[in-house]
């Protein structure tokens, strides 16, 4: 994760980076939120350059994944989870663009020069699932409740010291440290989850907890939900076809097929022979060794699988050693050097 206390003074005090001036009576809110000093996407974009905005919505697909779940509940240290999200965040991350997101939940942000605070300001058509709107009691809930729930959440927000409803759809987040410009982008990060569902009672007659795992199907807000589950086999996720934020910019192009399957398998082995069995469409090799010995089975062969290189262009992270440059033992050129030789590859 990016220290932003190295973001430049100048950005913070600039509307067009979507990071904003200081000034509490004038506050200028901002449909982005980035760690640089700069954002490709302006105000008033219709879609990300990675879509297309024409695209057809139908059609399925079926995916694998190696491993298994026993709880459709993600925000629980209890069980398995099946890490796939119908919850939609605050703002949405651009796959173009590093350490930069765009209104989602939130049509809005705003945060002072010392970045002691970050205010969201929400946008009132937000539904759930089953049609209740997205409030900032929502918003301010999904915050304690995540935190509670998983160690994870906790450690993440720890800087977060509280979320209060500060106007009818206004959040504000306090943090417990100042001049830190990574806080707002981790809060814009926050998926936001229905506390009327969460705390109210299960088919079983008994109420439910973030804090707990279990199967049941649970409420959302994003572009899919649940329609078929099958305890470490098998999710399948159907279009919102009504959903809220279809035409948002931040979505347009995207959200396209009707049905995506999960399907899960124990071993990547087994996983790759149901993939020449037909069980599933897409397959994403790693292993260069596997790209050139492993596609003579008779669908390759016949062209009814197609082998492509897709080149990467979506952000993406790294694989390395970083040396912490604030350490005495590094700022020698020449050690940092010396690791280099060391590590030859």
């Amino acid at each position: 994760m990016l220290n932003r206390r190295t973001f430049l003074k100048i950005a913070a005090a600039s509307p067009a980076f979507g990071l904003l001036p200081a000034r509490a009576d004038d506050r200028v809110f901002s449909s982005a939120v980035t760690l640089f000093e700069t954002i490709k996407y302006k105000d008033g974009f219709s879609h990300f350059d990675y879509v297309n905005p024409t695209a057809p919505k139908t059609g399925k697909v079926r995916q694998s994944v190696v491993g298994t779940f026993d709880s459709l509940n993600a925000y629980s240290v209890k069980g398995d989870a099946a890490g796939v999200s119908i919850d939609d965040t605050l703002f949405k991350r651009a796959l173009d663009e590093p350490g930069t997101s765009y209104a989602l939940i939130a049509e809005s942000v705003w945060f002072p020069e010392d970045v002691s605070k970050a205010v969201f300001k929400l946008r009132k058509e937000a539904r759930f699932h089953d049609g209740k709107p997205i409030t900032p009691e929502d918003v301010v809930w999904s915050f304690a409740a995540q935190k509670e729930a998983h160690p994870s959440a906790a450690s993440y927000y720890k800087t977060v010291a509280k979320a209060e409803q500060t106007g009818d759809l206004e959040v504000t987040f306090t943090f417990s440290e100042n001049n830190n410009h990574e806080l707002p982008s981790i809060v814009a990060d926050l998926a936001i989850l229905p506390k009327h569902w969460w705390t109210g009672t299960g088919a079983d007659g008994k109420p439910r907890s973030l804090n707990e795992s279990g199967l049941e199907i649970p409420v959302g807000s994003g572009p899919y939900k649940y329609k078929d589950v099958k305890a470490g086999a098998l999710i399948t996720l159907e279009r919102v076809r009504d959903y809220w934020g279809n035409d948002l910019p931040a979505n347009v192009g995207q959200n396209n097929f009707d049905e995506m399957s999960y399907i899960y398998f124990q071993n990547p082995t087994v996983a790759f022979e149901a993939f020449k069995g037909d069980q599933f469409d897409i397959w994403r090799e790693a292993s260069a060794k596997q790209w050139a010995t492993a596609y003579d089975f008779p669908a390759a062969k016949t062209g009814r699988v197609v082998m492509e290189k897709i080149p990467q262009k979506r952000v993406s992270g790294m694989q390395g050693f970083v040396l912490n440059l604030r350490k005495p033992m590094f700022q020698d050129v020449r050690v940092r050097q010396a690791f280099n030789l060391a590590f030859d590859f």
